[in-house]
């Protein structure tokens, strides 16, 4: 808090104000905004009479609500000063400005800031004759808006510049406008010189040029009956024309008013017929898939429902994701099971793989051939009984 703001609190606490009569607000200075949607205004004022000090209130009206809206103040709170206030950073439109001093005295005064109409610049650009000849031209009709006068400079291509108002002998390209009022205030604007392109203009014609920016009277109706489409490799399709025609080139050399393709991969294909009139078609082309995988197995072998018993290679059609043919190749290898009978007579028992059999009987074991697959073995066996027996020997004495 600085000393003379002391004195003066200690002067209102100790001594009454005394009015100097009237209390009256002046505008002292104030200055419109420069540019179009600046913020660069300001108002200043002062007050005399009354108390000697005075606390001011920056207002806008609320037209909503209908009522002034304060948007500023000084000094902040409910302090006063003796010294002129300044409002800086104000933009076009009306402010109030009321100011009132410790005794009940108060003053209103309007002001209302202007700023310059929006910079707009009317201009005619000229193309190029083509892209060969730096014939093009860009020139300002008529600039409204801002303060005049303006200053121009231009920028171009290949290092150009002038500040000359209109340009003229240009090539085609991008050009950039700084356009600067008396209140310093720029305006920025970039154009395009194009070059003559000859061509049918109208989207609508068979032979619609994008780039072509002059019509030359070339347009014509002619169209292929097919659209862009999509086949699978190995299919045909017919194109020809919705209108007879006293001649045709397609882009396969055929002379013919229709013709048969049947590409292997995604092509492209036009025709031109008389008085140039030109169409094409786009064939994307989805390609065939072809897989093969091997199984080995024993006796026989299930695919997709069907049981093979015999070695070989069998073929099953599907339709992929672009249904087109996908075709599976099964590479099928049949190994047979084996059955073998063995016959053997043994006395009393017999030992086999490891299991001792004492009765005459057909038996069987299990095992793997060599191809991995049952070998079956049958044993016939007969058991022949030993025979124990006795033999008595009588001795003669003589």
């Amino acid at each position: 808090m600085n000393r003379f703001f002391k004195i003066f609190l200690v002067s209102i606490l100790l001594f009454p104000f005394t009015s100097k009569g009237q209390c009256t607000l002046s505008v002292i200075d104030s200055a419109n905004v420069s540019c179009f949607g600046y913020n660069d205004g300001f108002i200043r004022v002062g007050g005399s009479g009354g108390a000697g000090v005075y606390h001011y209130s920056l207002q806008i009206y609320n037209s909503t609500f209908n009522y002034w809206q304060q948007i500023g103040q000084s000094p902040l709170g409910n302090n006063y000063t003796y010294a002129n206030v300044t409002f800086p950073l104000l933009t076009a439109q009306c402010y109030q400005i009321v100011m009132d001093d410790p005794l009940g005295c108060s003053d209103t005064v309007q002001v209302c800031l202007t700023e310059p109409d929006q910079i707009q610049v009317f201009t005619t650009v000229t193309p190029t004759s083509s892209n060969l000849l730096n014939d093009g031209s860009i020139v300002i009709d008529s600039t409204i808006g801002g303060v005049p006068p303006y200053s121009y400079s231009w920028n171009g291509p290949n290092g150009f510049s002038s500040n000359n108002q209109n340009i003229y002998n240009l090539q085609s390209g991008t050009y950039t406008l700084n356009l600067v009022d008396d209140n310093s205030c720029v305006y920025s604007e970039i154009f395009n010189v194009d070059a003559l392109v000859p061509g049918c203009t109208d989207s609508t014609a068979s032979n619609y040029n994008p780039l072509a920016n002059v019509d030359d009277s070339s347009c014509c109706y002619i169209l292929l009956n097919q659209n862009d489409t999509t086949i699978c490799q190995g299919e045909t399709l017919i194109l020809d024309l919705d209108l007879p025609s006293s001649s045709y080139l397609w882009s396969t050399l055929e002379t013919t008013s229709s013709i048969t393709v049947s590409p292997q991969s995604s092509s492209f294909y036009w025709v031109l017929t008389d008085n140039n009139c030109y169409n094409s078609v786009t064939i994307l082309v989805n390609t065939l898939s072809n897989t093969n995988f091997s199984n080995t197995s024993c006796d026989s072998y299930f695919w997709d429902g069907i049981e093979y018993s015999s070695s070989g290679q069998y073929t099953n059609i599907y339709n992929d994701i672009n249904a087109c043919d996908s075709t599976v190749t099964l590479d099928l290898t049949i190994n047979y099971s084996d059955t073998t009978t063995i016959q053997i007579i043994a006395c009393d028992s017999y030992t086999w793989d490891g299991l001792l059999y004492t009765s005459t009987g057909i038996y069987s074991n299990l095992y793997s051939n060599i191809n991995g697959c049952d070998s079956l073995v049958y044993l016939d066996l007969t058991i022949n009984s030993s025979i124990a027996s006795t033999l008595s020997i009588l001795k003669s004495v003589n």
